[in-house]
């Protein structure tokens, strides 16, 4: 019976927000064995990935499953607060006139745990992910120029 409501929540949303993809039912499985409070599940697709978005308690959680319904990662909301001021710090005073939108704390099947930090100034919008000892391990960015986006790695 949880695996046909589970399999409800993916498939409700995806005819009323026109989505034209079904959710496999491994990932559906594995969705529902990991996140078993897990509240207004909406699924996307990312890069050929499933994508849950939803909230456990009050906290904003993405996670993402390959096809066959590996999981990938889990990325739950967290308040600035939460992370050491130093990684802050280091944030602006590398995006100097940048604001932060999300900070997320990240958790993969192949990698430590990390700090993923979303911000934006009058001309881009960043992704970054900082390691737990505050290294800088990845940034993407999209620059915006006249209405247009491009993605630069």
């Amino acid at each position: 019976m949880k695996t046909i409501l589970m399999l409800l929540i993916g498939f409700i949303p995806s005819l009323l927000l026109g989505q034209q993809f079904d959710v496999p039912i491994e990932v559906v499985k594995t969705f529902e064995i990991k996140f078993q409070d897990a509240e207004d599940v909406e699924w996307n697709i990312k890069d050929g990935n499933f994508e849950a978005s939803f909230y456990i308690d009050d906290d904003y959680t993405v996670s993402l499953f390959n096809k066959n319904g590996a999981w990938l990662e889990t990325a739950i909301s967290i308040n600035q607060s939460d992370i050491s001021q130093a990684f802050i710090d280091k944030v602006y005073d590398t995006y100097k006139g940048s604001e932060i939108n999300n900070i997320f704390n990240v958790k993969t099947a192949t990698k430590n745990q990390f700090y993923r930090i979303e911000l934006e100034d009058d001309n881009a919008s960043y992704t970054i992910n900082i390691s737990t000892k505050g290294v800088i391990t990845e940034i993407s960015k999209i620059q915006i120029n006249n209405d247009e986006e491009s993605y630069e790695e």
